[in-house]
């Protein structure tokens, strides 16, 4: 358990109030993690999640602003809106790598008679085509584009809707405006077509997270490859933690932590 001040602001009768916000993690999931690392024999300092992760990238950037970053993963998706880089909203969405590659396992009806993808075949003509919006595009002598369009347009559609709702949910809250821009990360960044479908949806600028300001790769050879770079951003971002940010750790360990620290200035 850990909270974040995220507000200042006064009510109706003048009175002068904080807005916080408030985050629990399930224990045992966290024991599970740490055991992990612990098995290494490492010390963790802390515990902490993508949402409040990615707030360390948006603080780098030239403009400070409202805006939302759509992380978006094999099993689930995750809206998380900020004024700044101030965290204040997170949902998650129904929508996933895997959702939408079963989306395209549907029955098609094509001129050699009824067929089907597999879950596999699914998800590789999604990462290779994409969203795809011509319907002249070449898919394979099999699947047509106007195929492919009418089995994923229900899956999209209700992306759509859902992000909308969720800004005007933020909206009516905590009255900031929608967000002025649109992040997407993780591995929906590697899906074709899917930042100019969400612009021309959502009609606002859309772009992947960038990396972290302060990671570069001092030689051409060390460079990552894009499509893995936006799974990382999380991770690379993480190592801009500070004390102030949210700590899940246990407090059992944070003690422990505080207690190794006292004991090395006291050498």
């Amino acid at each position: 358990f850990d909270w974040q001040k995220i507000s200042e602001y006064k009510d109706e009768d003048g009175v002068q109030k904080q807005g916080m916000l408030f985050v629990v993690a399930e224990k045992d999931y966290i024991g599970k993690c740490l055991a992990v690392v612990q098995e290494s024999k490492l010390n963790v300092a802390a515990v902490t999640s993508a949402p409040f992760n990615y707030s360390n990238v948006l603080e780098n950037l030239p403009v400070q602003q409202v805006s939302a970053v759509l992380d978006i993963d094999e099993k689930n998706s995750v809206l998380s809106i900020y004024n700044g880089s101030r965290l204040y909203f997170v949902r998650e969405l129904p929508f996933s790598i895997e959702k939408i590659s079963q989306s395209l396992t549907g029955a098609l009806v094509t001129d050699k008679g009824k067929m089907s993808l597999s879950l596999a075949e699914a998800r590789e003509v999604l990462l290779q085509h994409g969203i795809v919006r011509d319907e002249k595009v070449s898919i394979s002598k099999d699947l047509s584009a106007v195929n492919l369009i009418a089995l994923m347009r229900p899956s999209l559609e209700a992306l759509v809707r859902e992000i909308r709702f969720s800004y005007n949910y933020f909206n009516s809250m905590f009255d900031a405006g929608e967000p002025a821009k649109f992040y997407l990360t993780s591995q929906g960044a590697n899906i074709p077509h899917f930042k100019e479908f969400l612009a021309d949806e959502l009609k606002m600028p859309v772009d992947h997270l960038p990396v972290p300001a302060w990671v570069t790769a001092p030689h051409k050879r060390d460079s990552v490859p894009e499509s893995l770079t936006h799974q990382l951003v999380d991770a690379m971002a993480a190592s801009a933690w500070d004390s102030a940010a949210i700590n899940l750790l246990p407090d059992e360990l944070k003690e422990k932590n505080v207690r190794l620290f006292q004991k090395g200035l006291l050498r």
